[in-house]
This record gives structure tokens, C-alpha cells and sequence, in this order.
């Protein structure tokens, strides 16, 4: 893969995302913090494989803002 075709794939899903997730990503602008922490029910509450390629997505992005991602949660 070029680096032009990686720059690609990863502007489709910060466009993605962004377009999906408007709230959501509007909290995780920058604003110096090093980690954004998700609660493991924010996606894929009653377990459809969407949400869990969204969550996927999510942390894609969030890695592409070079902060740490922390999911936690209990069951």
C-alpha cells in the first residue's frame, strides 16, 4: 500500500467516525488529556456486530489522535 493510499483509508475513517459519532467526537478534541476511557456499554450494548466495527473504528481514531484508549466497565 502507498502512503497515499494509507492517508486515504485514513481520512475515510476519521470521516466516518466523525460523521457517525458528532458528540462524541466533539468530547475527544484535543485538549491536552493523553487518554480518552469509554465504558465497555458505550458500544455493542445488546450485541450487534455494527457496534462492535464501530468500536473498532473508535479506537482507530482516537489512536490516530495519538492518545491511549482505556475501555472499562463491569459486567
Amino acid at each position: 500500500m502507498t502512503e497515499a493510499e494509507l492517508e486515504s483509508r485514513k481520512q475515510a475513517l476519521k470521516n466516518e467516525v466523525e460523521a457517525r459519532l458528532p458528540q462524541m467526537v466533539e468530547l475527544w478534541k484535543p485538549d491536552g488529556a493523553k487518554s480518552v476511557i469509554l465504558s465497555q456499554h458505550a458500544f455493542a450494548a445488546d450485541y450487534q456486530d455494527d457496534e462492535y466495527r464501530l468500536l473498532g473504528m473508535v479506537i482507530k481514531y482516537i489512536g490516530l489522535t495519538g492518545r491511549d484508549i482505556i475501555i472499562g466497565g463491569s459486567a
